[in-house]
């Protein structure tokens, strides 16, 4: 890639080529690199001008297509193009954006607009942040008329040094009638896969509300313990759940299968060994629903992983 970084006050610059967009919590834009499936890196112009210690950020981007048999040059069939404003001041965050998601197909392609703002506050012993994102255009002969959001609150515990406790609740809307013209169903943009909706990636931004509770503590420097549990509901009931590439998963278009997918929890240890050496490992499980087994999904889900960074 080709970069001209920006420098102080009233100044500008740009990347031109390979790279991963991030922007605040990254729910919006985030690198998406845990997984096999869902990373998200671009080919693409970025431009980004600084005023007043705010940054306004205007891109066109392709997003890299990968296949582990070729070298990735090749891309999806849809542009993205992108305005990022970025306005922080002390213990404030305040982000707005316009996402727009064109497909080359004429006939049953997509053209998405997704507009928004992201808030986040930090304030004494809580941290309170809030997404809330609204998406119209055309998929294929529909309108599309969809809507997500988020709200989230940490409070750090003063009496126990290093620990959190935080509540969060995040939806997307789903198609209350898949065949009356109207796309109600929630694109999941292009978040980050590893960071939200539980560790296992079961479900996507996608036609679901998540009640996350989550505890994390400190009992050292170089070590960090966090366990949360994730409560995953349907929005609409007639609407498929999605797994995190964006496909369905399972069905039922008359919705009397409920809305209850399942619940998920996750453990996640995390220990600096010393300067060079960092280890990563968790314990996930997935317990069926009353719609998962509804659907013929009845057993549960186990996932471990251990991994480790080296640097130097």
């Amino acid at each position: 890639f080709f970069e001209r970084k920006v420098h102080g006050e009233n100044s500008w610059g740009f990347r031109l080529g390979r790279q991963a967009i991030c922007y605040g919590d990254n729910r919006i834009f985030g690198p998406g690199d845990w997984g096999n499936t869902g990373r998200y890196t671009w080919d693409g112009l970025k431009v980004r001008k600084r005023v007043r210690r705010r940054n306004f950020d205007f891109l066109v981007a392709k997003r890299i297509l990968y296949d582990p048999k070729y070298f990735d040059d090749e891309h999806y069939d849809f542009t993205t193009y992108a305005c990022y404003a970025q306005c922080g001041v002390n213990n404030e965050a305040k982000d707005l954006f316009w996402i727009y998601k064109s497909d080359d197909n004429e006939l049953s392609g997509e053209r998405r607009h997704t507009l928004g703002l992201h808030r986040k506050i930090k304030q004494n012993s809580w941290d309170l942040s809030s997404t809330f994102a609204f998406q119209f255009g055309d998929h294929g002969a529909d309108t599309v008329r969809a809507y997500g959001l988020h709200v989230g609150a940490k409070f750090k515990l003063v009496s126990t040094k290093g620990s959190t406790l935080a509540l969060d609740y995040a939806m997307a809307s789903g198609d209350s009638s898949p065949s009356d013209g109207k796309t109600e169903t929630f694109d999941g943009v292009f978040g980050a896969v590893d960071k939200y909706y539980g560790r296992m990636n079961v479900v996507s931004w996608m036609n679901i509300e998540d009640w996350q509770f989550t505890v994390t503590t400190k009992p050292s420097k170089k070590l960090h313990l966090s366990a949360s549990t994730h409560w995953f509901h349907l929005n609409q009931e007639k609407d498929s759940w999605y797994f995190r590439t964006g496909k369905p998963v399972a069905h039922d278009p008359s919705g009397l299968s409920g809305n209850y997918v399942g619940r998920e929890i996750d453990l996640i240890l995390k220990w600096a060994i010393n300067s060079e050496l960092e280890l990563l490992a968790g314990r996930c499980h997935f317990s069926p629903g009353t719609f998962s087994k509804n659907m013929g999904i009845d057993g549960g889900a186990d996932w471990t992983f251990i991994q480790f960074i080296c640097r130097f």
